[in-house]
């Protein structure tokens, strides 16, 4: 059994069990906890935790062990007899959640460049982009004023199989500045 220590007065401290949330008397933990996260739908778990705001504030909340989330609305105190012996919120949670995640897209990322990089090798391509730099008369649909170097994707919808009006034929400095204008929304 865990213990501890409670001032009762100034000239006496008690030690007194601290008891788990179950045995606590009015509060019925089964009908307050989450069946599922709402920010990652994980049914994994949670934790009721006490959580420090900004302001200065105390809220009571399930955090999903999963994303490290608030998997519930914030509870009463009045529902939670001695809140302040619940855990505190674990910061670390989210953040190793984050980096995780992180990690996926980035593989996931790296992966599409990789078959984006094979597929700009194969005849199909090269029939498509020699079509489309016909199509330009050999100049950048961009600017009109330089020679088309690039075939540029207007969309991925049918990556792959697309179709020639998703392509454009742009010289190096309008392809730039394609990308940088997708990479700055």
């Amino acid at each position: 059994m865990i213990y501890q220590a409670a001032r009762v007065a100034p000239e006496k401290t008690v030690i007194r069990p601290v008891l788990p949330l179950r045995s606590m008397p009015g509060f019925s933990e089964k009908q307050m906890k989450p069946t599922q996260c709402k920010q990652c739908e994980s049914s994994e778990g949670s934790v009721l935790r006490r959580r420090h705001l900004a302001n200065g504030a105390i809220q009571i909340v399930y955090q999903c062990l999963t994303c490290g989330r608030s998997a519930s609305n914030p509870l009463a105190k009045a529902k939670v007899p001695n809140f302040m012996r619940l855990p505190e919120w674990d910061d670390l949670l989210a953040d190793e959640y984050d980096d995780a995640k992180q990690a996926e897209r980035d593989s996931k990322r790296l992966e599409w460049f990789e078959e984006h990089d094979a597929y700009l090798r194969t005849p199909k391509w090269r029939a498509k982009r020699t079509a489309v730099l016909d199509r330009s008369g050999g100049l950048c649909e961009g600017c009109r004023q330089t020679k088309a170097t690039q075939v540029h994707h207007l969309s991925y919808e049918h990556w792959r199989d697309e179709l020639l009006w998703e392509l454009v034929a742009v010289c190096d400095g309008c392809h730039d500045r394609a990308h940088a204008d997708k990479d700055s929304k």
